[in-house]
Order: structure tokens, then sequence, then C-alpha cells
């Protein structure tokens, strides 16, 4: 590939969690030209990602005004001036990361050979295209069972593997150079301990209490002799004025005061960054300063967090953390539980233990955990609980769909389980349970019967789409048969859907099947039958090897050894999507 463009118009901080992908293109097809599609409000931080070729920018604000100001041909003329500038190349890779129609609509009239992500096809129907962006879309919003960080999914979407080596930004020598002497200025010298706080976040429901944040500052200053840097940018200068009113000790207060380079070659200068689920709290972690993340409502720590080596995120062991994007919180239980004694306690042990390995319960940590991130043996991205705590369902389902997701995105069959099994285990009984494997096996007994008849209902619903491909393709094809049987794929999909309702852990492997099965595009009938069975194929591989993975686990960690009846190599074959 020669040319690569990838679309990313919502946030600074999705914005720096591209750089994997960016890095990932740039080493798989040497001399590749990147190009990146953007808000022109976040667009500064493009300056500081290594192998960015070149930089477009839309003003959506300007766009939307002129529609405001019933001017639709000035509207139209902005977005057809960038969209020339784009094309003036044809991709041979276009890449969208945004979530929006809008997204979709631009991403339609650039030139490309190949696109993946939100589109719009020629009759107008909006389009998912790649097996890893249908899933994110489809499964991210249930959010409870989705395994995979948002990092992880753009690198699979591009067609890389992870390298395990974090995000990344360059920060100018002479940038780094002119921050030190500022820092000088504020009498901060160079072996100074300083810690960034972030205060802000982009809703005030995913914020820590402001009181909080100045408690803790007084307490790491008398403790640590810290100097406390505050960042942010000019929309929370308020926030900053708080804080000095609230706080004892006199912060070192940029927020709002810093341009894009002051502010990483500043991130780059602290020693560790305190703060809410938000850019700067990735860009951080960018420039290699070591952060904790303090994760509250829709926030959610497997999706979005610091992504990188020992890092560290807070946030509430509640049944109702991380909140549903749809949900109107009036308790904020998540604001609550996590105090200040938690953050100063976790600080002082981190400062102390940078690899810090676990965390004794007690009353200190009631309705608290805490995940110190690390790359797995896939080099994804992961965060293990540093608080042993007894296993709840749906986090089981997550980590079993880690390893089995794995397999049926990247179209590769399962060729036995022992790799899957191994992993797996491991974890449950390092993160959860210890030398005694407690509390595992009421999941799994619970689950036989429903995950039984999945597999059957997978096993008959492909039965019947190639029996009626057959009948299709034959010139006296009988119709009343054809029409029998799709009444029964009716039955069989509405019996699913009473599954996922009873239980909803399995609702993942219904909601992919019937996405699958409603966006089929064939036009003839035989056609559509033949695409049909490919997704009951794939619910049956995929439930199989669940079901087989499932059975080596009762046996394995309820025996505290190997599974019984072998070790798992049984073939699971399934056919991909594109």
């Amino acid at each position: 590939m020669k040319n690569i463009l990838i679309i990313n118009l919502t946030r600074m901080g999705d914005l720096v969690q591209t750089t994997p992908v960016v890095r990932g293109l740039s080493a798989l097809y040497p001399g590749v030209k990147i190009s990146l599609f953007v808000n022109i409000y976040f667009a500064g931080i493009c300056d500081y990602i290594p192998n960015v070729h070149r930089v477009f920018m839309m003003d959506f604000k300007e766009v939307k005004m002129k529609v405001l100001e019933n001017d639709p041909v000035g509207a139209y003329r902005l977005v057809e001036g960038i969209i020339d500038q784009v094309n003036d190349t044809v991709y041979d890779l276009v890449i969208n990361f945004s979530h929006t129609v809008t997204s979709a609509v631009l991403m339609s009239l650039i030139s490309a050979r190949e696109c993946r992500g939100l589109s719009i096809d020629e009759g107008g129907r909006i389009i998912k295209r790649h097996p890893w962006i249908k899933y994110f879309f489809n499964i991210v919003p249930g959010r409870a069972f989705n395994p995979f960080h948002l990092c992880d999914t753009y690198i699979k979407a591009a067609g890389l593997e992870p390298d395990g080596k974090g995000l990344e930004l360059a920060v100018p020598r002479k940038t780094q150079l002119w921050m030190d002497s500022v820092l000088d200025k504020e009498g901060v010298g160079r072996d100074d301990l300083v810690i960034g706080l972030q205060l802000g976040a982009s809703a005030a429901k995913r914020m820590w209490p402001l009181a909080a944040f100045a408690s803790l500052a007084d307490r790491l200053a008398e403790a640590f002799g810290a100097r406390i840097a505050l960042i942010g940018s000019s929309k929370e200068v308020d926030l900053g004025r708080e804080f000095e009113t609230a706080a004892a000790v006199k912060p070192l207060n940029f927020i709002g005061k810093t341009e894009m380079k002051d502010l990483i070659a500043l991130l780059k200068r602290c020693a560790l960054v305190i703060g809410n689920d938000t850019g700067p709290l990735h860009m951080a972690t960018a420039v290699g300063t070591r952060v904790i993340g303090i994760y509250l409502s829709t926030a959610d720590v497997t999706e979005t967090g610091p992504y990188g080596t020992d890092h560290y995120v807070v946030k509430a062991d509640t049944s109702c953390s991380p909140c549903g994007f749809d949900v109107e919180c009036c308790e904020m239980t998540c604001k609550r539980v996590i105090s200040v004694e938690n953050m100063y306690a976790l600080t002082c042990s981190v400062l102390k233990d940078p690899k810090l390995p676990s965390i004794e319960d007690g009353p200190l940590w009631k309705d608290v955990q805490v995940y110190r991130s690390f790359f797995d043996h896939n080099n994804l991205m992961d965060y293990r609980p540093l608080i042993k705590r007894p296993l709840r369902r749906e986090k089981l389902y997550s980590h079993i769909y880690r390893e089995t997701w794995l397999r049926i995105l990247d179209n590769r069959p399962f060729d036995g389980l022992d790799d899957l099994y191994g992993p797996l285990k491991e974890k449950l009984l390092s993160w959860y349970s210890g030398e005694k494997a407690e509390g595992f096996e009421p999941f799994f007994s619970e689950d036989g019967q429903a995950l039984s008849r999945l597999k059957d209902i997978a096993d008959e619903g492909e039965l019947r789409v190639i029996i009626i491909e057959g009948e299709a393709r034959r010139e006296d094809g009988n119709i009343e048969r054809i029409k029998e049987l799709w009444s029964g794929i009716k039955a069989l999909d509405d019996e699913l859907d009473t599954l996922a309702g009873v239980y909803p852990h399995l609702l993942p492997l219904v909601i992919i099947y019937k996405y699958g099965k409603d966006g089929l595009e064939s036009k003839e009938l035989s056609d559509l039958a033949l695409e049909t069975a490919v997704h009951y194929r794939e619910l049956l591989s995929h439930t199989s090897a669940i079901i087989r993975l499932r059975e080596m686990l009762i046996e394995g960690l309820t025996a505290g050894g190997k599974p019984k009846g072998g070790t798992g190599k049984r073939k699971y074959a399934h056919a991909g999507r594109s």
C-alpha cells in the first residue's frame, strides 16, 4: 500500500489512541503515506503523532452554523472544499474510526480502493465494513461482556497485530527544554516530584469532586513535597480557580495556559498524572508518564483505560459501574465510594512500587477496585484487579469471550482449545481465587442447557437454509417447502431472542448472528441462503467452542488440575465474514 487515510472526527483522546495503528501501518508498509482526516478543534495533537504525512481538517461548527443561518449552499461548499483536497489522492485504504452518520457520509465521498468502518452504500444504507468494526458497533453498547480495549479494536480493524508498545506522541526537544525553563522559574528543581492533576472531563458526571482533588493534593504535598501541576483546557479555567481556593497547597496552574506542544512537554515532565478518563490522561501515557485514572459514570476501564504498561485505574466495584450510555444517574454512587483516602493510599503505594502487585482488601476498599494495566500473551491490553474478590458471571464470560472472539473475528478455526484454556484458567485462579477455585461451578452448571440449545438452534438453522438454497437453485424448486423452512427459521430466531433475554451473558453471540443476518446484501434467494448459512455456522462454531471451554474449566477448576477426557484438541471450523 502507498496511501492510507484514517478518519477520526470525535475526541482528542480518540486521536491519541489511533497512534498504535499509525505505527503498525508504517511498519507493515514501509514508505506508506498515512493521512489523517480530523475535527479542526483536535487537529493540534496530530503534529506530534509520528509517521503522519498529511492532516485534513474540517470545522464542523462552521458547517453547522451555515446550516442554522439557512445557508445550505455555503455549508455544502465548505464540505466540498475539504473533500476536494482529500481526493487529490486515490487511497489504497480508508479506515473510518468515527461512530457518526456524518463520518459515514464523508467516507462515501472519498476515493478509495478499500474502505473499512462506517460508510453508506448505493442505496443510502449505513454499512459497517470489517468484522472488528461490526463487532465494535454491536457488542460495545452492551458493555458488560466486551473484553477488548478501543485501541486493540482499532488495531485489529486495520488488519494489524498489536505490538504491545502502547500509545505514542513525540515531544520536540526544543519544547521540552522550554518547559523545563518555565518550571525552573516557578522554583521547580529538576529532581522535584511533579504530580499532574486533570480536574475536568467530557461531562460533569465523569469528574471526581474538585474538593477531593484539592484534599489529595494537600496530602501529597505534605507527605512527599510534591509540586502539583494543574492540567486542562481553556474551558476548565474555572476549575483551576476553584481548586486554588479549596487547596492549601499553591499549585502550578497551567489550565488554559498551554499550547498542545507545551502540554505534552509538561505531561512528560510529571512523575505521575492523576485524573479522570479524558484526553490528557491518554496523552500522558503516550509520552511515557505513569497515570492513575479515576473512572466514573460511563467510563469503562476495559474500553478506554490507560493503554500501556503499569498504569492504574480506580473505579467503583458495584453492579451499576460503569453506567450505560443512556442512564441518567441521580445517586452517583461511584463518586461517593472513591474517597480521598483511597486515592492517597494508592498514590503512596505506586510512588513506592510502580509495579504494585496487589492490595489487601479491607474496609478502606469497600466497593472500590484498583486495576493495573499490562499487555497479555496476545499483546492485547488487559487490566488485572489488584484486590481479590469473588468473580461475577459477566466478568467470567467476558474473559471467555476475550479468547474466543479473537478466533471468530480473525477468521481462524478452533484447532484445539489448550492455548485458550491455559491462559484463561491461570487468569481466573490468580485474579479471583488463589489456590482454591471457589465460586465458579454455579455459573457453569446453570448455563449448560442454554448453551446446548443455542448450539442446536444454530445447527438446525444452518441445515434449513442449506435446503432452501438447494430448492432455490432448482428450476422446479418447491416454493411451499421454502416458505415452510423460512417460517421455521423465524421461530428459531425468536427462540434465540428468548435465550438472550433469559441468559444475558449469551447475548453477544445472538447480537452478532442477528446483525450479520439482518445486514445481508445479496438479491437472489439462493445467495441469501448461503450467506445466512455462514452466520449460522459461525454461531455454531463459537457456541461449540464455549461449551468445550466450559467443560474444561469445570473439570480443571473444580478438580484443581487438568481437564479430564483429553486436552481439548478438537477442531471447530468456522467461516468468517468480511
